[in-house]
């Protein structure tokens, strides 16, 4: 499918086209697992009930729900995708300066109109640097400006960029162009087993009777089957469900829990 970053669009708002390739997939994973020959008709993308999509087998008909993996979304990916629409909004704006590396340290920014405005405060720093001829070619990087949030003769910067950075440095550069560096604050990642066990378990408690329904996780993280695609059979081999299937965006395949 090709994407890896969390999704909080239903299975439902996705384009038909995209659509009709998960489902033909899965088909053929559950096919292939299970050694039936269930089809797509044209009943099969019809919610007449509380399932995202059916198969069918002659008169056999596969209920299969669709819900996506838990995740901390304002830790594990508002974060870190706005740090890096930062970046690459800096390096569109400045690609035409050479002889430049800067180094930023991110905090925790979760918003858009916050991401905009430390874009132009940084710009500005840079661009204040270039007109005053602080920096230029030089045979290894040279400090020109540096801040750190935990130094006490640190220079004074905008309320931004002490609230939203813990370190602006910038080098005049030997490399004939504008590099950058960066990183953000370590958070604790959830992991690969709970988010499967915790999505799991909430779709257990929405159904009153699952044992008709299959259940798809899509599970859009770096997935490493060796360490908790165990974990989660053992925890999920007596699931009221049908059957749990996990769907690895990584990888794109889908992987048989129980």
């Amino acid at each position: 499918m090709g994407d890896v970053l969390v999704k909080d669009e239903a299975f439902e708002k996705w384009s038909e086209e995209t659509r009709f390739r998960f489902v033909g997939d899965f088909r053929d994973a559950y096919n292939t697992e299970q050694g039936t020959c269930y089809q797509i008709t044209d009943a099969s993308l019809k919610d007449a009930q509380d399932y995202d999509f059916t198969l069918t087998d002659g008169k056999e008909i596969l209920k299969i729900q669709h819900t996506f993996a838990a995740a901390d979304p304002e830790n594990e990916y508002i974060g870190p995708k706005l740090q890096t629409a930062i970046i690459t909004k800096l390096y569109s704006d400045l690609k035409h300066l050479k002889n430049v590396f800067v180094n930023i340290g991110f905090k925790n920014i979760q918003s858009k109109k916050d991401a905009c405005i430390l874009t132009t405060e940084i710009e500005n720093i840079i661009n204040n640097l270039i007109n005053s001829r602080r920096l230029g070619p030089s045979t290894e990087l040279k400090s020109v400006f540096h801040y750190r949030w935990t130094d006490e003769l640190k220079p004074t910067v905008s309320q931004y960029i002490s609230d939203f950075l813990t370190e602006l440095s910038v080098y005049s550069s030997p490399y004939d162009q504008i590099t950058f560096g960066y990183g953000g604050q370590s958070v604790a990642m959830m992991s690969d087993d709970v988010r499967a066990d915790k999505a799991i378990r909430k779709k257990e408690g929405h159904y009153a009777n699952p044992q008709d329904i299959i259940l798809i996780v899509h599970y859009n993280f770096p997935f490493f089957g060796d360490f908790f695609e165990p974990a989660i059979k053992q925890k999920h081999s007596e699931s009221p469900f049908k059957g749990v299937w996990i769907f690895d965006a990584w990888k794109d395949k889908f992987i048989l829990i129980k």
